[in-house]
């Protein structure tokens, strides 16, 4: 008889395994652990970003400090009374990455308080672009960047902004970069009352403004007036020797006929009003100021500033020391040329010493001399006679200004010429930059002068002749050389 085996059946609650309640509890445990700790990584995030973008600090870490912002626009920027809207327009496409980049910077000081608009004359609409050049009075090629506040509006040209390398070198390198030092002046002229009143002296063959600017420049002197948001008016002090009571300044350009002594005295009364006088006194003139200049501790030679000999243009100074001013601090690196000037004088006061309250804003190089003799041919140097270089051409007196104040105290600014602002000053456009940031020193608008152009720096890559050598042997040898020694003990220790 059979015997049947019977094999033991495992139930189905038997053979699942089962799941305890500790490990539920530690897989929820864990779970909820990725959870928060994927939800504080969220917010962790989230907090840096609000708080980097509420609380940070730019700064550029660069040798050229290129985009570095100055205080003075900062402090511009951090008081704008109104919104201001930028427009910027641009042809040139590396010009406008340059300028895109000092804006970004002015937006993150000026935050809601400035608003920037791009628009491209190449790929926008022409009609827009049109309408914009025809309101702001420029042409649809230029390089520009309109300042706009409230009902006011002011254009900074390319010319302003950058100063190129000469023509004929190729490529066009940037020389000065002065976005900045431009920028902070428009929307600082925005923030003007009105517009600031320079008087231009005439009836004694005074230059005009052609001539300042150059044969036929009339036009681009008051528009570069305009832009610098200056009004100019004629001042004639023969039948009333007045100067008006709204006169920002006067500017007394090269006269040729001396003035007389009531008008003399209506321009020694204004300074002492706390006015401001620009005075501007070409070679083999006496102008009839002389008197006045000495109560401020300024004298003009009577001499003409000569090259030496064998220059090819003799009667010339050569300006290559500027001060620390804001008037003349930018210009440090750089020559100009002046042909017909003459040479001043700083003179000492009661004790002895030079005032305070002047500056000697350019001299010659020590090779010009200042030539007595006007009837010596050829002109020569004469130890005992002439005055040896350098020799001062510019120099200002300040006095009494009150900090934090504008518009206060005298200011008065002699240069021994009238010639150096035209086209015949070989200056690269020095020259009218200095006449304009003469003025803007008169009217206390430091906040630009101060600010310098930025210059490129070159980072050229020269390797010596050793360290070609080195990288020679590296290359060739040294590195191949380890590379199959590792690979041949690799070999040999697997080999074993």
């Amino acid at each position: 008889m059979a015997k049947s085996s019977k094999r033991p059946q495992l139930s189905s609650d038997a053979a699942a395994p089962q799941s305890s309640p500790t490990a539920r509890a530690a897989r929820f445990q864990g779970n909820m652990e990725i959870v928060i700790t994927a939800v504080a990584m969220v917010a962790i995030f989230l907090m840096v970003n609000y708080l980097g973008n509420k609380y940070y600090y730019r700064r550029d870490f660069s040798p050229s400090q290129y985009f570095e912002i100055s205080d003075k626009t900062r402090n511009v920027l951090e008081k704008l009374p109104a919104t201001v809207t930028v427009i910027s327009c641009m042809v040139d496409p590396e010009l406008r990455l340059q300028v895109q980049a000092v804006l970004k910077e002015f937006k993150n000081i000026a935050g809601d308080k400035l608003t920037f608009e791009e628009i491209d004359p190449v790929n926008d609409d022409r009609v827009k672009v049109e309408n914009l050049a025809k309101t702001y009075n420029f042409t649809g090629s230029d390089n520009v960047v309109v300042f706009q506040m409230r009902s006011r509006s002011k254009v900074v040209y390319e010319g302003d902004m950058v100063t190129y390398s000469p023509p004929m070198q190729q490529p066009r390198t940037v020389v000065e970069f002065r976005a900045e030092q431009q920028f902070t002046g428009a929307i600082q002229s925005l923030m003007e009352e009105r517009p600031a009143k320079i008087y231009f002296l005439v009836g004694h063959d005074e230059r005009s403004l052609s001539d300042l600017g150059g044969l036929g420049s009339v036009g681009d002197v008051e528009a570069r007036l305009a832009r610098e948001n200056i009004t100019a008016a004629p001042l004639s002090l023969l039948t009333n020797p007045q100067v008006p009571a709204d006169a920002d300044a006067v500017v007394i350009a090269g006269p040729k006929v001396r003035l007389q002594t009531d008008e003399a005295m209506a321009i020694g009364a204004y300074l002492e009003r706390k006015g401001k006088v620009l005075l501007l006194q070409d070679p083999f003139v006496t102008s009839g100021m002389e008197n006045l200049l000495q109560r401020f501790n300024i004298a003009i030679d009577n001499n003409i500033i000569k090259s030496p000999v064998g220059s090819s243009v003799p009667s010339r100074a050569t300006i290559d020391h500027y001060a620390d001013h804001p008037i003349s601090r930018a210009f440090k690196g750089q020559y100009m040329t002046i042909p017909g000037a003459r040479s001043l004088r700083i003179l000492e006061g009661a004790d002895g010493q030079t005032s305070s309250k002047i500056t000697s804003l350019m001299e010659t190089q020590s090779t010009n001399y200042g030539e007595v003799n006007f009837a010596q041919n050829p002109s020569r140097f004469d130890e005992d006679v002439d005055k040896k270089g350098p020799l001062v051409v510019a120099a200002a007196y300040a006095e009494g200004d009150i900090p934090g104040e504008t518009q206060t105290g005298t200011r008065l600014i002699v240069v021994g010429s009238s010639t150096f602002t035209s086209n015949t000053a070989t200056s690269g456009g020095i020259g009218m930059d200095f006449f304009i940031n003469c003025l803007n020193w008169m009217l206390h608008r430091e906040y630009a002068n101060g600010i310098t152009a930025k210059k490129p720096l070159e980072y050229p890559m020269g390797v010596s002749p050793l360290q070609q050598r080195t990288i020679n042997w590296l290359a060739l040898l040294i590195v191949p050389g380890i590379t199959m020694f590792m690979g041949l003990f690799v070999w040999y220790t697997r080999r074993r």
